[in-house]
């Protein structure tokens, strides 16, 4: 035999709450993880370098100009120089510079290291900035780029064309 399975329908009905409007006036700096007072240089380094292995800044356009650097050097298509130099100061440098400022305007890198005599936050400093570009060049080599950017081979195609049209 079949048991007959009851179902209770309540048909009452109930009420949800307006969705709440979060404040988006919120200071960016104020978002930020308030520094530990009496944190040594140390744990304020090792803090950092977590923070860069996270991923916590913006680092997608250093990457992406490191991806291209590196296809550069890896010599699969001749590159003229003109435009390795080119990309390499113009692009490349650029982008790790601003990363670097970034990093440092947002994690306030200054002042965790300011009891520090100058000779010392110099090198925390520089230990940083190193451990940041390193993680720029890992990231880009987890996954290297198949094929140049299409205005990087414009480029490479107008240049041999005028080199082309020069010769001759």
């Amino acid at each position: 035999m079949k048991k007959q399975i009851h179902r209770e329908i309540k048909n009452g009905a109930y009420f949800v709450r307006e969705p709440e409007v979060a404040l988006t006036n919120i200071l960016r700096s104020q978002l930020d993880i308030k520094h530990i007072v009496n944190e040594s240089p140390d744990v304020a380094k090792r803090r950092l370098k977590y923070k860069i292995d996270r991923g916590e800044y913006d680092y997608f356009n250093a990457v992406y100009a490191r991806k291209v650097w590196d296809h550069f050097i890896s010599a699969e298509r001749f590159v003229p120089p003109e435009i390795v130099e080119r990309w390499h100061r113009d692009v490349l440098s650029n982008f790790l510079k601003k990363i670097k400022e970034q990093f440092v305007e947002k994690f306030q890198v200054e002042s965790l290291f300011q009891e520090l005599s100058d000779e010392d936050r110099i090198l925390y400093s520089e230990e940083i900035c190193d451990y940041l570009s390193k993680d720029v060049i890992k990231r880009a080599a987890s996954e290297p780029l198949l094929e140049l950017p299409k205005f990087i081979l414009d480029e490479i195609d107008n240049i041999e064309f005028t080199c082309g049209s020069n010769d001759t």
